[in-house]
């Protein structure tokens, strides 16, 4: 049907338009649509992070830190004497840096430090803020090309977000203070821009006894973004919540706010302000893990209450793209069984990672042997094509006029 208007109309339209008229026709019929889409079982459960072309996954097994792709398959990297790896919690953009925590020594005198590795350079120790062995303290997030890290260490007065480059070492961010008898004020990083020059997390305050997510920079310092309007069960219905992850370009923040014990998640814009991440119903919570670097995608779970039965719970793959009327969740296991992609057996539980284009997954899941194990998958079309195809539409409509139109938090510590 579609193939038949096109031939009526090719000879009336301009070699410009009949142009786009084949991109429409590739993008929402022809045969590239789902050509590449795939499913890869992983031999790993323990999975952090993507690479931004979606190439290179970075994990964990036993004491060493992994490295994946399909052409290599597992590389591993152990930790040298005397260290234990504890976390790895993200990968560099380009796929060169892992960084994480380890513990230093054991027992008793045993503590945390974050790590920083590379092929060239090992395992790089970045230090600590405290020299008191209870004081642990780990890296969550790196930029594109490795050189700026930043996370959170636990000092005698708390809490500190910390900012690592080569040049600076470890630098602690501070914090805003706190009127909350039961903590110590604090400051938590959680992410961090590709180019390194915006930090986001939670960050406790002095104009109440909560917390809240906030953007730092080197000039400006901590800058809290606000709430959405919710009210949180402490004394005078104040709201508290974090960010937890930042688009590449630092456009779009993703973050979490407490609503009377539970966590509502939200995407943030300086232009838009804060809109909820809605799951399948409302009795259901959804979680973002990851954002594409142009923030249109959002990955993460969707978790059931109650499901199968009352006290059991049931989590989703899900994922979130930008349309014009704010973000549209999906199912991973729908998006990739409408593409014709064959996952029976499977239950795709979380996404820990996304491509900056929006179309490279990594996550975790049930497979059919009843094992928790990682999953690599690549879907049909990235997001920014639904928005080419309303372009292309749209560009056309003044030629074709006789045509017709037939998207972690984590608590303080007491």
């Amino acid at each position: 049907m579609l193939t038949d208007r096109l031939m009526a109309t090719w000879s009336s339209c301009r070699k410009r338009t009949c142009l786009l008229w084949c991109i429409l026709f590739s993008l929402t019929g022809g045969p590239a649509l789902g050509a590449n889409a795939r499913f890869l079982p992983l031999n790993f459960s323990g999975i952090a992070a993507l690479s931004a072309d979606g190439q290179v996954v970075a994990g964990r097994i036993g004491n060493a830190s992994v490295l994946w792709t399909e052409a290599r398959g597992v590389e591993r990297f152990p930790v040298p004497p005397g260290l234990s790896l504890r976390y790895v919690n993200d990968l560099s953009g380009d796929g060169t840096t892992i960084v994480g925590g380890v513990q230093v020594g054991s027992g008793l005198t045993g503590h945390y430090e974050p790590f920083r590795w590379t092929r060239e350079g090992g395992y790089q120790l970045l230090g600590s803020l405290s020299t008191d062995w209870l004081d642990d303290a780990y890296a969550t997030a790196t930029s594109y090309n490795g050189d700026v890290i930043v996370g959170t260490n636990r000092t005698p007065e708390g809490r500190r977000a910390f900012r690592w480059t080569p040049a600076t070492g470890l630098v602690n961010l501070g914090t805003l203070g706190t009127t909350n008898p039961y903590y110590d004020p604090f400051s938590e990083a959680e992410a961090v821009t590709d180019d390194g020059s915006i930090t986001v997390g939670t960050v406790s305050t002095d104009e109440d006894a909560y917390y809240k997510p906030f953007l730092w920079t080197e000039s400006g310092g901590f800058n809290l973004i606000g709430l959405p309007a919710a009210p949180h069960p402490g004394p005078g219905g104040i709201p508290a919540g974090g960010a937890s992850r930042v688009s590449g370009d630092g456009k779009v923040v993703t973050g979490a706010s407490q609503v009377v014990g539970d966590l509502k998640y939200f995407s943030w814009t300086a232009e838009g302000g804060f809109v909820p991440l809605q799951a399948g119903a409302d009795i259901n919570t959804a979680i973002a893990n990851s954002i594409s670097r142009d923030g249109s995608t959002i990955v993460g779970t969707e978790i059931l209450w109650n499901v199968p039965a009352p006290g059991k719970t049931t989590t989703h793959a899900s994922i979130w793209r930008l349309a014009k009327d704010g973000y549209q969740f999906a199912r991973v296991a729908d998006v990739l069984a409408a593409s014709g992609v064959d996952i029976s057996g499977w239950q795709l539980t979380n996404v820990y990672g996304v491509s900056a284009d929006g179309r490279t997954l990594l996550g975790i899941g049930v497979d059919p042997q009843g094992i928790n194990r990682a999953w690599y998958a690549v879907l049909s079309v990235p997001e920014p094509a639904a928005g080419a195809i309303a372009a292309i539409a749209v560009s056309m409509t003044g030629c074709v006029a006789n045509m017709r139109p037939s998207r972690r938090l984590r608590r303080p510590q007491g």
